[in-house]
């Protein structure tokens, strides 16, 4: 938009703007056809490339502002689906052997789905002191997410602070009751190898598994036989497996 442009446009270095531009003509910029407007954002971004190595030749650190403008930015929740994509081998074959059961109560009779895109996920959900009820709630929503985006076999939610306090397993046709039907529990520390060893225990072997968490652990970050990626909310990066950082 124009305000965005006008933005960007005054964190330029005062040598690097243009006297054509000013705070009354930003509103023009709209009426710029798709191909002027790509020329324009070409023309800002290299001045703002260019305004940042100066500022490092002359000894500054540059504008922080401007290196945050110069970072591309793509939502965590298009990384997460496209993380989890890609573990799925395809959307299955239809079958009247496994009746849709959604359908039922419609009076519908549609076949369901022999699908071999993935076996069962494990979401290990930290639930210690530190975790409040945005998180929770953030966690919570982007499972049930994760559960009709990708149709797993078998989700199985851990709950875990120092131990794991609450270990409920969802077949696909209970996914849309799960948000309904879960019960969070913890709230101690934060002692995350307590769940790949609680999986070994009990003989747990998912194909994958995504731990959400704020990443202020209190011991390690375990040992695990399996792919698992890291939902953090903080700044902090796991040394095992994937990280994606969740903007609450």
């Amino acid at each position: 938009t124009g305000k965005d442009v006008h933005e960007i446009y005054a964190l330029l270095p005062d040598n690097l703007q243009d006297d054509r531009f000013d705070e009354h003509d930003w509103e023009s910029a709209k009426e710029l056809t798709p191909q002027e407007q790509q020329e324009l954002a070409k023309q800002i971004d290299e001045a703002l490339r260019q305004g940042q190595l100066l500022a490092s030749k002359l000894g500054s650190g540059g504008d922080r502002r401007i290196d945050e403008l110069l970072q591309p930015k793509v939502d965590w929740r298009t990384q997460l689906a496209d993380y989890l994509m890609s573990y799925s081998k395809g959307r299955g074959v239809p079958t009247w052997r496994k009746p849709n059961r959604k359908m039922f109560s419609h009076g519908v009779y549609l076949p369901g789905q022999i699908s071999d895109a993935m076996g069962e996920i494990v979401i290990a959900v930290d639930t210690s002191g530190s975790i409040g009820s945005n998180e929770l709630k953030t966690f919570l929503t982007e499972i049930v997410s994760i559960a009709h985006l990708m149709q797993p076999e078998a989700l199985r939610l851990l709950y875990w602070d120092t131990a794991v306090c609450a270990d409920e397993k969802y077949e696909q046709e209970a996914y849309d009751d799960m948000a309904e039907s879960t019960k969070p529990a913890g709230g101690g520390g934060t002692m995350v190898e307590c769940v790949p060893k609680y999986m070994s225990n009990f003989g747990i072997s998912p194909q994958l598994v995504v731990v959400f968490t704020d990443g202020m652990l209190g011991g390690s970050w375990g040992t695990w036989n399996c792919p698992v990626l890291w939902c953090i909310t903080t700044k902090k990066r796991a040394p095992i497996g994937s990280t994606l950082h969740i903007d609450l």
